[in-house]
C-alpha cells in the first residue's frame, strides 16, 4: 500500500473515531467528550417515584391522589419501556412492571 493510501485509510479512521481536523491550526482535535449518563440520578428518581405510587396504591377513586398515582404511573410505564443510557440492557426498573408493582394496578 502506498503511503498516499495509508493516509487516506488513516484520516478515515480518525473522523470515524470522531476526531476532527482545524483547518485553521492545522492540529487534529479530539472527539467531543459524550455527556456523562445521569444513570445514579434516574434510578433514584424511579425509586422515588415507585415509593409514591405504592404509598397512594390504596387510595379513594375520584379522589386527587388517584389522578397524582396515574399521572405516576404514566411515567413509570414510559421510563420502563424505555429506560435512559440502557443501550438495549434490561433496565433494573423493568422487572417491577410484572411483579406486581404500582406501575401494574389497573387505572
Amino acid at each position: 500500500m502506498d503511503i498516499d493510501r495509508q493516509r487516506i485509510a488513516a484520516v478515515r479512521a480518525l473522523e470515524r473515531l470522531g476526531y476532527g481536523y482545524s483547518h485553521r491550526t492545522g492540529d487534529w482535535l479530539p472527539p467531543a467528550a459524550p455527556p456523562l449518563p445521569l444513570t445514579a440520578e434516574a434510578d433514584a428518581m424511579h425509586g422515588a417515584l415507585m415509593r409514591r405510587a405504592d404509598s397512594l396504591a390504596g387510595c379513594q377513586e375520584g379522589s386527587g391522589e388517584e389522578t397524582e398515582l396515574k399521572g405516576i404511573v404514566d411515567l413509570l410505564e414510559a421510563y420502563e419501556a424505555n429506560p435512559p443510557f440502557s443501550h438495549g440492557v434490561a433496565h433494573r426498573g423493568a422487572e417491577s412492571a410484572t411483579s406486581g408493582s404500582a406501575t401494574s394496578t389497573s387505572r
